[in-house]
């Protein structure tokens, strides 16, 4: 039997402007397809997150321990990106944690802070705007994490990036 009779039971599915032709890996997060543009014909690999798994990932991202354990104790991390964000997994539980303290501070109730610092691509615009700011700087990193999470892109890029890059210095 030759290779295009090999999956025989396989329906054809779309997803987007995109037609799965076949199966290529599976992940504990996602399905990986080949899959061709239906206008263009382009073949590429695209990747399914099914959106339970993808809403149940987002919600540990958002309940991270350790983002509760920052607002405990006043900390502004204030350089939330995905590359300070590591998974290790416990009986096989994703665990989010947090790295790099080396820009955080602690910030009482009703006090702000005022210097520039962090990653550009997922700074707050109060801290691009040089203007003061208070611990839900974080928040406003971790929804752009996400956003990259969901998207593969950060939230700002091209000609932003190049705009953000010159003010942030």
């Amino acid at each position: 039997m030759g290779k295009n009779f090999a999956n025989c039971n396989f329906q054809e599915q779309s997803l987007g402007d995109y037609v799965l032709r076949s199966k290529l890996g599976e992940g504990s997060l996602s399905t990986v397809w080949r899959a061709e543009h239906r206008t263009t014909g382009e073949v590429v690999a695209l990747k399914q997150i099914p959106l339970a798994k993808l809403t149940r990932h987002l919600r540990n991202c958002l309940e991270c321990a350790g983002l509760k354990v920052l607002k405990q104790n006043h900390i502004v991390h204030r350089d939330l990106k995905p590359e300070n964000i590591l998974l290790s997994c416990s009986d096989c539980n994703p665990i989010l944690k947090i790295a790099d303290f080396g820009l955080s501070r602690i910030l009482l109730p009703h006090e702000s802070a005022e210097m520039v610092c962090g990653s550009p691509l997922y700074m707050a615009p109060e801290i691009l705007q040089f203007q003061r700011y208070d611990e839900k700087v974080d928040m406003w990193s971790v929804g752009a994490i996400l956003f990259e999470l969901l998207n593969g892109y950060p939230p700002f890029h091209g000609r932003y990036v190049q705009f953000i890059r010159l003010v942030s210095g």
